[in-house]
Parts: C-alpha cells; sequence; structure tokens
C-alpha cells in the first residue's frame, strides 16, 4: 500500500527531496527526518493492518448494496472462444510452449492470437475449432488476445486468457530441486522452493446472523461461528462478506539440518567421486518468498533456500553426480527433499553440461538487447562470505601460463554447434575505483563479460568453460518495444472505476470506487500541500476537514500503488506518455495496447494517460480550481478489495501546487493531442488556463498558502507548459521571472525525479524550437513539437539549460561508474530507499535527455546498463517487474491481487533494493516478518545489493506507484526501442 512511500521524499518529490538535491549539508538532516516520518508507515505493516486510531474509521454510506457472490468469483475467467489446452517447457529452447484451444465467432473469416498485442497474425478462421501454440520465454502471468474480424475487415468482439508460467516449483508431496548449479567448480548450489501459499478468497457469508468477532470487536479481528470456529477476516461493514484464511501448501525443511555436516556427494562417470565424498563447508541461505495468514491468525512465508556445498575437488562438465542430504535433512512428516522421475528420493541428481547447465554466478539482463545495443553484457560474480569467490579463476586461468585461459562463449541456446562469439575472461573486475561513501556496503565490483559485437538475433546463453551458463536471453529488433508494450498494459489494470476482463483483458476484476455503485467522495477542507507538507498526519486531517458537501464526477484515475487512493502525482505519468508521443510519433504513438479507447485514433500509451487527467478535469471547479487527488479516511481493512472496501472517501481541497501541476500537464497533453484530435485538444487547453488562471489569483491575493514550499516550482513548471502550448509572450516572461534556479550561485543539478527544474527546462527547450530540442524519430500530420516557435527565446537561457542537462548527466555518469553493475540515480546524493536507487523502474530520465539533446551515446549506454541491472544483471539474478524473464517478482503489494484473488498481471515495476541500514525505523521489517521468517543471513549484515526480499507485506521493497515505477520504466524502455538504431521502427 501506498502508506510507507507516501510519506517519504521517494514518493512525491517533496521540499525534502528538493533540498537534498541542492544542498549535501541537508541531506543528513533529511534522511534523519524522513526516517521518523518512516517510523509509522513500517508499523502499519508489522501489525497486519491492524491501525490503532483509538475507535472505528469513518465509513461511506450506501456503497456496493447490490453486488452478487458471482462478482466475487474472479478467479479462473469464463471465455467464449479462447481456452488454454496446456503448457510445458521446453528445455532444449528454454521456453514455455502454450496450446490454445480458439473457437472463431460465427462470422470471423480470420483470427489473430498473440501474447503481444500490437502485433496481429491473421489467418484464415475456418468454420470449426483450431489449436495453436504460442511460445513464451518468460515465467509468471501472461496473457492471450484473440482478435477476429469478419469478410469486411471489420473487427469482432475479442477474447483474452491468463496462464501462469513457473520454471521448476515445490510441490506439496515433496521438495523440487528446482535448480542445481555451479557457483565455482568446487561449489555445487541447490536451489530449493519451501512450499507455496493458497490465498483465501472472498465470498459470500452465509450465517443468518453474523456472530462478534473475537476480542474487543475491532475491525480486523477474526470472525467465528456458535462453536468458536475461526472462519475468517471480515473484509467491510457488509454482514454478507468474508474473507477466508490462507492457507501453507507443503512441508517445511528444517533449515538448522540443512547447513549440518553430512551431505556426501559421489558420481557413476567422475572417477574421484566413485566412491561418496564427504562434502565440506554448507552455506544456506534463505528468503523468505510469499506468505499469508493462517486460520491461527499466524502469519506464514514460504521461501526459497539456496543450500551451498563445497565439494573436495573441482567437479568436470560431462559428467552426472548424485548428493545425498544428511539422514535427518528429510523434511517434517515424511516429506522427501528431492524428487526423481515422479517417485519420491532423497537423492538429489544432476549432470554439468558446459553449454546449457545454469550457474547462479552468471548474471545478465534475462530480457536481451536490440542487436545494435551497446554494452550487451553478463557479469561473473562471487557470493557473500567468499561463497562463490573468483580465486579459481587466477588459480586455473590467465594467471597460469601453463593452463588455457578461462574462456566465456555465447551460444544459441539448443544449439551445440559452434559458439557466435568467443573470448578469455578477463582477469580482473570492471573497475578499481574506489566506493563511494554514499553506498551501503557496497559489494566489490564483478568481472564484465561483454559481447557487445554480437548482433545476430535469435535466443542466447552466456556460458563459462568449467562453471556453466547464463539463464537465457534474446537479441532482437522488438525487446524493449515488448518490455515498453508490457509495462503499458499493466498501467491499464491500475484503472479506477473500470471493471476489468476481456476482450482486453485475461483479468477479471470488479468495478470499484464509481458513483453508479454508490461510491460517494466528500470534500475536505484539508489540500494536498498539506498533506506533503505534513504527511504522517494525512488521514486524521483529511477526515477531520470534511465539510459534508459531496464531490460530482469524483471517479476514474489510477489506483495509487497496491492499493486505492488516487493522487495528482499520477499526472507524471501522463506527463511522460504525452513527452513520449511527441518524440517518438512514429514509433510509440502506433502501439496498439487493446485497451477500451483503442480504435479513438488518440495513441493508446496517452489515452491512458488521460485516464488520469480526466479525473481531475473532471472535478475541476467552476473558478478552475485543482484537487490533489481523492484518499479513504485510513488504511484498507486486512483482507478488503478495491470493490469490497467501504471506507469514507475524501478529496482535497484545492490549493495552487495541485493547479499549477494539472495546469502544466493539461497544456502539454493540449499541445501532443492536436494533430489528433484538436476539439478535444483544445477542450484541455481551455482547462488548463482556468487552473493557471485560479492559482495564478490566489497568488496575487496572497491568498494561496504553500505550506510544502512546491508551489513555486511547479508555478515554473506550468508557465513553461503554457509557452509550449500557445507560444504566447505572457508565459514566457513569467517563465524567466520565476526561473530562480537560473540566478547565480543556484544548484545545477536537474534531479528530475523531482518534478520541477528538469520538467520545466525540457518543455522550454521544446518551446523554443527545433535547434534547442532536436525532434524525434519522425514528422506526423499537423502540429509537432520543434516547429518555429512563435515568441522569441532567451538564447542565452536556451544555451544554459542545455549545458545544466549535460554537465548533470555527466555527474549522473560518474556516479553510476561507482556502484558494481553500474546502475543510475537521478542524483548522486539521494538515499538509496522507497524506489530511488536500484529496481525495476530504471533511473534513466536525466541521462536520456542529455542523449536526446546531444546525441552522445555514453548517455544512452548508462541507461542501457542500468536498465540490465533491474532485468536481473544483479546479485540475486532478479528481475524486479512481474511476468518478464525467467525470474520476475511473484509477491507485489497489490491488495486486489492478495485477497481478491486477482491473477498478477505482468509488467509491474516494484521498487527493488532498499538500505535496510538508512534509518533505523526499518527495525520493524527485521524484528517482524525478516527473521520469523527466517532468513539468512542475517538481513542487517547484508549489502545494499542484497537487501530485496520478494514480500507482499514490504511496501519500500515491492510496492510501486504509476508515476514513479511505470513512467519512468516505460521512460526508458520506450526510448530505448525507439533509439535502438532504426528510427523508423515502430
Amino acid at each position: 500500500m501506498s502508506v510507507g512511500p507516501r510519506t517519504s521524499p521517494a514518493r512525491d518529490g517533496s521540499p525534502l527531496l528538493s533540498r537534498i538535491s541542492f544542498r549535501p549539508v541537508v541531506v543528513v538532516a533529511g534522511v534523519l527526518a524522513v526516517a521518523l516520518i518512516l517510523a509509522g508507515a513500517g508499523l502499519w505493516f508489522s501489525r497486519r493492518g491492524n491501525v490503532e486510531n483509538g475507535g472505528e474509521p469513518s465509513r461511506a454510506g450506501g456503497r456496493r448494496t447490490e453486488l452478487t457472490p458471482a462478482e466475487f468469483a474472479v478467479n479462473g475467467p469464463v471465455t467464449r472462444t479462447l481456452t488454454v489446452l496446456g503448457r510445458r517447457w521446453d528445455s532444449e529452447r528454454m521456453v514455455t510452449m502454450v496450446e490454445l484451444l480458439v473457437r472463431p465467432p460465427q462470422d470471423a473469416v480470420e483470427l489473430s492470437v498473440s501474447m503481444d498485442p500490437t502485433r496481429d497474425r491473421w489467418q484464415p478462421a475456418g468454420t470449426a475449432s483450431v489449436t495453436i501454440t504460442l511460445d513464451t520465454p518468460h515465467a509468471g502471468y501472461q496473457m492471450a488476445l484473440a482478435r477476429y474480424r469478419d469478410d469486411e475487415g471489420r473487427l469482432l468482439e475479442g477474447d483474452a486468457v491468463g496462464f501462469d508460467v513457473a520454471h521448476g516449483s515445490a510441490d506439496s508431496t515433496g521438495f523440487k530441486a528446482a535448480r542445481v548449479g555451479l557457483a565455482g567448480p568446487r561449489q555445487v548450489v541447490i536451489h530449493l522452493k519451501e512450499g507455496r501459499t493458497e490465498r483465501g478468497v472472498i465470498q459470500p457469508f452465509e450465517l443468518e446472523q453474523r456472530p462478534l468477532p473475537v476480542g474487543e470487536g475491532e475491525r480486523h479481528d477474526p470472525v467465528v461461528d456458535e462453536q468458536g470456529t475461526l472462519l475468517g477476516l471480515p473484509v467491510s461493514t457488509r454482514p454478507d462478506l468474508i474473507r477466508t484464511y490462507d492457507r501453507f501448501d507443503g512441508e517445511r525443511l528444517d533449515v538448522d539440518v540443512l547447513e549440518s555436516r553430512g551431505w556426501t556427494i559421489s558420481s557413476s562417470t567422475d572417477e574421484r567421486y566413485r566412491q561418496a565424498r564427504s562434502v565440506g563447508e554448507v552455506h544456506v541461505f534463505t528468503r523468505p518468498a510469499g506468505g499469508g495468514l493462517d486460520s491461527d491468525q499466524e502469519s506464514f512465508w514460504t521461501r526459497v533456500h539456496d543450500v551451498v556445498l563445497e565439494v573436495p575437488e573441482p567437479l568436470s562438465t560431462g559428467h552426472s553426480y548424485t548428493v545425498e542430504p544428511p539422514s535427518d535433512a528429510v523434511a517434517v512428516d515424511g516429506s522427501d527433499i528431492g524428487r526423481v522421475g515422479g517417485s519420491a528420493s532423497r537423492s538429489i541428481r544432476f549432470s554439468l553440461d558446459e553449454q546449457s547447465t545454469v550457474s547462479p554466478s552468471i548474471r545478465l539482463n534475462q530480457l536481451g538487447y536490440a542487436p545494435g545495443d551497446r554494452p550487451k553484457s553478463a557479469y561473473l560474480d562471487r557470493w557473500l562470505d567468499g561463497v562463490g569467490d573468483l580465486d579459481w579463476l587466477s588459480s586455473s586461468g590467465p594467471a597460469d601460463p601453463q593452463q588455457e585461459p578461462i574462456r566465456f562463449e555465447v551460444r544459441r541456446v539448443g544449439d551445440s554447434g559452434p559458439a557466435v562469439y568467443t573470448a578469455p575472461v578477463p582477469a580482473t573486475t570492471i573497475s578499481s575505483a574506489a566506493v563511494s561513501a554514499a553506498i551501503p556496503d557496497e559489494i566489490p565490483p564483478p568481472i564484465e563479460l561483454d559481447f557487445s559485437s554480437v548482433d545476430e538475433t535469435g535466443r542466447f546463453q552466456v556460458c563459462v568453460s568449467a562453471l556453466g551458463c547464463s539463464l537465457p536471453f534474446d537479441i532482437g529488433e522488438d525487446v524493449w518495444r515488448r518490455a515498453a508494450v508490457t509495462v503499458a498494459r499493466a498501467a491499464y489494470h491500475q484503472r479506477s472505476g473500470l471493471e476489468l476482463g476481456p476482450p482486453f483483458t485475461a483479468v477479471n476484476r470488479p468495478r470499484g470506487y464509481h458513483p453508479d455503485d454508490g461510491e460517494t467522495v466528500e470534500a475536505s477542507a484539508h489540500t494536498m500541500a498539506m498533506a506533503r507538507a505534513n504527511p504522517g498526519s494525512d488521514f486524521d486531517d483529511l477526515a477531520a476537514g470534511g465539510t459534508g458537501e459531496l464531490v460530482d464526477d469524483a471517479w476514474g484515475g489510477h489506483f495509487d500503488a497496491g492499493d486505492w487512493d488516487r493522487r495528482i502525482d499520477h499526472l507524471y505519468y501522463t506527463r511522460t506518455v504525452a513527452d513520449l508521443v511527441r518524440r517518438y510519433p512514429a514509433t510509440v504513438a502506433s502501439w496498439r495496447l487493446n485497451i477500451p479507447e483503442s480504435d479513438d485514433g488518440v495513441p493508446d500509451v496517452l489515452d491512458e494517460g488521460l485516464w488520469s487527467l480526466d479525473l481531475y478535469r473532471r472535478m475541476q471547479r467552476s473558478d478552475g480550481a485543482i484537487r490533489g487527488g481523492i484518499e479513504a479516511s485510513e488504511h484498507p481493512m486486512y483482507g478488503a478489495t478495491s470493490w469490497t472496501d467501504d471506507l469514507a472517501v475524501y478529496a482535497y481541497e484545492p490549493d495552487r501546487w495541485s493547479s499549477y501541476l494539472y495546469a502544466s500537464v493539461a497544456a502539454e497533453v493540449a499541445h501532443t493531442l492536436g494533430p489528433y484530435d484538436r476539439g478535444r485538444a483544445d477542450d484541455y487547453l481551455q482547462s488548463a488556463r482556468a487552473a493557471m488562471e485560479w492559482a495564478e489569483s490566489k497568488a496575487a491575493e496572497g491568498a494561496g498558502t504553500d505550506p510544502s514550499g512546491e508551489a513555486e516550482p511547479q508555478r515554473n513548471v506550468a508557465a513553461a507548459a503554457l509557452l509550449l502550448a500557445t507560444g504566447e509572450e505572457r508565459w514566457h516572461r513569467l517563465f524567466i521571472e520565476t526561473a530562480d534556479y537560473l540566478e547565480p550561485g543556484a544548484d545545477t543539478a536537474m534531479s528530475c525525479h523531482v518534478h520541477t527544474v528538469c520538467d520545466a527546462a525540457w518543455l522550454y527547450l521544446e518551446a523554443a524550437g527545433r535547434e534547442s530540442l532536436p525532434p524525434g524519430d519522425a514528422e506526423i500530420d499537423g502540429e509537432r513539437s520543434g516547429d518555429s516557435p512563435r515568441f522569441e527565446p532567451d538564447t542565452a537561457v536556451v544555451a544554459e539549460l542545455r549545458g545544466r542537462f549535460l554537465a548533470s548527466a555527466d555527474e549522473l555518469l560518474e556516479a553510476a561508474h561507482e556502484h558494481a553493475y553500474g546502475w543510475t540515480t537521478e542524483h548522486p546524493d539521494v538515499p538509496l530507499i522507497w524506489g530511488l536507487g536500484a529496481g525495476g523502474a530504471p533511473k534513466g530520465a536525466g541521462l536520456l535527455k542529455a542523449y536526446q539533446l546531444s546525441g552522445d551515446e555514453r548517455y544512452r549506454r548508462a541507461v542501457l546498463r542500468s536498465a540490465s541491472v533491474g532485468l536481473g544483471a544483479n546479485p540475486l539474478g532478479q528481475v524486479f517487474l512481474t511476468g518478464i524473464g525467467h525470474n520476475p517478482v511473484r509477491h507485489p503489494v497489490i491488495i486486489d491481487n492478495l485477497n481478491g484473488g486477482i491473477p498478477l498481471w505482468p509488467g509491474t515495476p516494484v521498487y527493488g533494493f532498499h538500505d535496510l541500514g538508512w534509518g533505523p525505523d526499518d527495525d520493524w521489517a527485521v524484528e517482524y516478518f525478516l527473521r520469523p521468517a527466517g532468513a539468512r543471513p542475517d538481513p542487517d549484515e547484508l549489502p545494499y545489493l542484497w537487501q530485496w526480499y520478494d514480500l507482499n507485506s514490504m511496501p519500500f521493497f515491492n510496492e510501486f506507484t504509476l508515476h514513479q515505477s511505470h513512467a519512468e520504466a516505460l521512460r526508458v524502455f520506450a526510448t530505448l526501442h525507439a533509439t535502438r538504431g532504426d528510427h523508423g521502427g515502430g
């Protein structure tokens, strides 16, 4: 939920972060201040949502009174024309093959079934059902979309179906060794997955009369029947709904026993191991991954274990081995640790193939690259505490003249022929630079295996002799487009006020927060500017400011994160997609995302951004004022969903900051939309002017309070946007007047995550014309950015702003060179918390703007390297997005998924790594979750690039926001695609 990030600077670009960006001396003070704020954020999660507020929460009346039980059966969508027959893992090609049965509508003469909505593959429909097989290299939840058309080429209603892809997992009868590989020639890594969670569901409550809850009657207390049996949890004040408990499915492993001596290894083919030999040191790395609340009201966790065995002599490829665990390592209740051919066995058997066995020490971007991308790299890295160290390279590699150098190869998956590229493994790590003091416990840099010259297309692995291979990846023209489209469609699933389902998605979700369902939104006297200035008291102040007045048409927008508030910060997503459409109309604007607006003549990515903008336009007062968002009276009830929650909902009172922000985005959208829909563009421009005039009138009256200190910077952005949209000298004068960052001695950092100087400067450069900001990939009909301005630009200001973008990007490059794996930030001094560091959304806005201004490939390469970190090139081998790559996030903080049975759609970027040592108030996470879950080593002892757990109870790891996560990931992936070397491609 948004409780944590909402109160942190990472979320909202608060004045604190602005000052962090400008003055290092303020960083320490800001860190301490935000640490105190985050204390309350963590407490909510440590108590499973049990907010102690001294009384019952206020409720909205009359909501969702007519929902039927069928509306809660959201698992397993019933499709009309498309059905999954089965799926199987093709181990040779390393893809999952999904077999689909298609029953075309009666009038269909052609059909197209694809997992990519932007690519139609039409074929004759025939008169009977047809079977189609699709391949996917990705794990997690995936979707297939079907489209049909008749003999006149008209589209008929389509369909969608979803399915989960898992590459090895535990089952209820035993433990599978999901993966066995080498961390070094003498270090065997056995990856075990322990159990899985069967989630409770929301269902009708069938007792004639609701029994009293257990305990003191708090809203989270369990419901029992007359015999005292725990039935589940209430999800609202409605007496006819309940959420059943979660259940752990599987057996538990005794980790202490796993870590004990007593393991043996033998081989029928390797003479050195004909007789079973004892294993030396044993290291166990345990990470909780998902979990739930059982019927005893106790939290439980599923876990993954990496058991590292130090064997007596190096193992050899081409041989098979058998590992026997200690006799007592058999799981409780007689379950077996290994399974062979479907029959129970304590043994773990594996073969080592230099051209296929996956080594956990080789990490890379699991998505892939465009052919011309530079760099393309894999990384050879050590584990913690000397586990998987790289000493073996120097003892038997390049440092030893008597031995052949250790080499690495790039091989096509499943191809036993010659490698497409071969080179020696470098003898040194990628950098000897001193580690920045800003990086907590940074790991030593890895060895980079550069294969940038490989421009062939296909599916590949990087293999290291005597070790094994990486996970597979693709090289292809559409790699980055597919990632961008997946993220853009994930944003569609964040929509509020809309029922989800076929033909647009396989995810079935009832509509929530819509006035036709009885939803009411009350006006509050509390402003968003006040909330940003004092985030810790947001709920209380918002409810206390209730006026009794209802706000009409307060529906729509995008859910903020995993829960359901809507905040005006989301308009930064709208700004991002508008900029992408203007920069790359021949690429981004052509993508069909299969959303309800796909045939309205407006680019789909822009339509998605308008879903948020239109919420604020509907709520705009007659005097032009803009409200800062919609928020409930407190955090959601544990077990609730967006369509069952019945907390009171409030709209913030308008303020100058919100009105300036809206005016800037609405004006920018008007400029972007003109070539596609002039009538709508004029409406947005009129609305932007009204918001701007209201905010300006309040500034002139001295009545526009600015408790957060953010109104004036946003005023500057709004002036630049209106200048871009209108070319009026009035806005030019206001822009220059309010650009205090141009004064002598002002900080020159652009800090694009703060959305002030960076946004304003970029809009001004575009308004100044083509020579200031070159156009993107192609022209479009009608008006477009880069046309000659209707005012006289200040050439000195243009030169200054261009220079600052480049200088700021150079500073970011220098900082990135000090980071293992080369991940980037938007300012070198930001705290590595709540998504500001390495994670699912690469921090590339400032660098990409410098690249677009200069064409200097250094900036694009830095962003490409940083994007690869979030896509698997990190010590955990983790992809920080759902449904992408071989090892995606599976437990993000999405409450509808956790409580309502909603499938976990692909494309959601999560925050990623979070520095647990940043402030003292993260202790709750370690004390209440990570240690009880059995995390090993102790989380407090881990370096930064190991501090992440796939837990839905950890918002600073696994939450996200539309503007901070989706917008930035989409910006990077779309730009990497559009600039891959063929600017005409789409």
